[in-house]
């Protein structure tokens, strides 16, 4: 049975998304509130990026749920990287407890990235807050490669 909050998003076979309400406060003042919407049959929720500083690898964090009864693969790509997962059948994959991860962040913290994501043949530019690795919420998070920033 879908979630509640599956069945409040609309069916779309295009990528919807939009920020949420909920949001992180960067330490520059900038709220920087997650991405949520869906892609095929992929829900999306709280969907950023996390980072030491622009040019440092750079996590992605928030949950997609793969509501069909077969894996999808979900794709993220910008000008110099591109990552994959895939989500199996009627699950949730945690974001960040994956290393889903872009070998640079091509911005500072504090401010939004533009992203390419691509289920199936849907693919969509989207942007995505990137929030800084040093507060202690995202900190363990960011990839090993900046743990000594």
């Amino acid at each position: 049975m879908p979630s509640p909050r599956a069945l409040a998003l609309p069916a779309v076979l295009g990528l919807t998304l939009t920020a949420c309400s909920t949001g992180y406060a960067d330490p520059k003042g900038a709220e920087l509130a997650g991405t949520d919407g869906q892609v095929q049959q992929v829900e999306i929720a709280d969907l950023r990026l996390t980072t030491f500083a622009e040019g440092e690898p750079a996590q992605f964090l928030g949950v997609l749920a793969n509501q069909s009864a077969a894996p999808l693969e979900m794709t993220f790509s910008d000008d110099d990287d591109e990552t994959s997962v895939t989500i199996p059948a009627n699950s949730t994959l945690d974001l960040g407890t994956t290393a889903t991860v872009f070998e640079t962040a091509d911005v500072q913290p504090g401010t939004i990235m533009t992203v390419m994501i691509r289920v199936a043949s849907d693919e969509e530019a989207v942007e995505l807050p990137v929030v800084d690795g040093t507060v202690d919420q995202y900190g363990d998070i960011v990839p090993n490669d900046a743990e000594d920033q």
